[in-house]
């Protein structure tokens, strides 16, 4: 498994994330965000590899993707971002 390298941070325990999900909105008739609730997950997590998004989702899933991808989450930066 690959080791953290600087920009690498799981940010975990969110209650919500909102994505751009369905691409950019424009105009006065803007769709509604994409948006991921904890209540509907569980505790919720974002992944950051060298400052680019590269898993959303609840935690356990963004943490057996960067496993899948070879990549020790375990070795990178953590942010709580419960409370």
């Amino acid at each position: 498994m690959s080791t953290r390298r600087q920009g690498d941070l799981l940010v975990t325990g969110a209650a919500e994330i909102v994505t751009m999900a369905g691409g950019l909105r424009l105009g006065s008739t803007q769709d509604e965000a994409g948006v991921i609730r904890a209540a509907d997950l569980g505790p919720l997590a974002v992944a950051v590899r060298a400052g680019v998004v590269v898993s959303t989702g609840s935690e356990a899933d963004v943490r057996a993707a960067l496993r899948a991808s070879g990549i020790d989450p375990q070795a990178w930066l953590t942010l709580d971002a419960a409370g």
